[in-house]
């Protein structure tokens, strides 16, 4: 007994300083996401991608949807940094935000949705770092892994829609 005494309070420190490893990633995610979002709302429109969709859904009627695709150019190629987009989905409304890192990978995944029932709206956040996430901020019942895992895969598909829109772009031209 003396002994587990002795390892758990040894370990104590240790699961701390990953805690604060963690939390450091979270503020610099943050800090990278205040940066990003203050110089696409203010810089020029010529690394933006706008698409617009206005369509019918069945018992949900007229669904519009908007995204704006916000993109740097590293040499030729253009690369994802931030994703903005809402839509509604009868009378809810839904807005996500991705955010890229340098390296085309997802660090910062937030949404917000009305509630089905209430007037109140709902946030979530998830934070990633090597295709894994690491801290949450969701509701009560949500299952952080699942649900931020799924955001991911879903980042990974907008970032590859990207890139061949891109493409396709580039041989348009």
């Amino acid at each position: 007994m003396k002994k587990f005494l002795l390892i758990a309070i040894w370990l104590l420190p240790i699961s701390f300083i990953f805690a604060d490893e963690k939390m450091d990633r979270v503020l610099a995610i943050n800090k990278t996401y205040a940066e990003n979002k203050h110089y696409f709302e203010n810089a020029n429109n010529r690394n933006l991608i706008t698409i617009l969709a206005d369509y019918l859904t069945t018992n949900s009627g007229q669904t519009q949807r908007t995204a704006r695709y916000y993109f740097e150019r590293k040499q030729t190629m253009p690369q994802l940094k931030m994703i903005k987009e809402s839509f509604n989905v009868g009378q809810r409304n839904f807005y996500r935000e991705y955010l890229y890192d340098k390296n085309g990978e997802l660090i910062f995944f937030y949404t917000q949705f009305d509630q089905r029932s209430s007037p109140l709206t709902t946030e979530h956040r998830c934070y990633y770092q090597n295709h894994r996430a690491i801290h949450s901020e969701l509701s009560k019942g949500i299952n952080p892994d699942s649900y931020c895992t799924d955001y991911l895969k879903e980042a990974v598909r907008q970032n590859q829609l990207f890139q061949q829109y891109m493409n396709l772009q580039k041989k348009i031209e």
